[in-house]
């Protein structure tokens, strides 16, 4: 009996430590706090008036005072909940308020193992996304010219590591510029971060299995 309630416990810890959530409110034209770090797996609660809304951007547009989303995050005016960040510095803005200086960062750091991509990166291209567990994914090359970028490079690796940084699967060599089958039906739904090191860069894409 003891055991069994110090192991729940346990788990309850864990969920506590491994997922917390931050509130980001507006103080007239500004977001406080403007800066904040998070955990993998975090939310963010943006309490705002109705006139104000955060959107994900570029750092070019963030830098400049534009309001051009991304294909990132958004929410409402008046605020809303935030999930499901990668790891990587996030630009937002308030859309109406971006020319006058509304505007804040999100950094999200992960366990080892994980890196930070480029929200929006064309080098991976995976689907379905959301998954139910099978997926095609291509790899479309670093910098390398396409014309170079063919058949299958044995040196290419691929690796999925849940929110936590535990590696569930692993994949040496690829083929390039065309569809790698995956199977990730034994796997738990979640959030889960594709990365794929060949040897000049490492990227790395945000995956949801549900």
């Amino acid at each position: 009996m003891i055991k069994k309630l110090l192991f729940t416990l346990l788990i309850l810890y864990s969920g506590f430590v491994f997922s917390t959530s931050i509130t980001i409110i507006n103080s007239e034209f500004e977001f406080s706090p403007d800066n904040v770090t998070i955990n993998l797996g975090d939310t963010v609660n943006f309490q705002l008036g109705s006139i104000h809304n955060a959107v994900e951007v570029s750092e070019g547009t963030w830098t400049t005072n534009g309001n051009t989303p991304l294909p990132g995050f958004s929410t409402p005016f008046g605020g809303g909940q935030v999930t499901g960040l990668a790891a990587g510095v996030h630009f937002y803005v308030c859309a109406p308020h971006a020319s006058s200086g509304m505007k804040g960062r999100i950094t999200v750091t992960a366990p080892s193992g994980i890196n930070a991509y480029e929200p929006g990166s064309d080098k991976i291209s995976i689907y379905p996304n959301p998954t139910n567990g099978k997926i095609a994914l291509q790899y479309k090359g670093s910098d390398t010219p396409t014309s170079n970028l063919s058949g299958y490079d044995k040196q290419t690796n691929l690796e999925i590591f849940n929110i936590l940084g535990e590696k569930v699967y692993g994949l040496q060599g690829l083929n390039l510029q065309t569809s790698n089958e995956i199977d990730l039906t034994f796997a738990s739904n979640g959030i889960y971060f594709v990365r794929i090191n060949d040897r000049k860069k490492i990227y790395t894409e945000k995956l949801i299995k549900q």
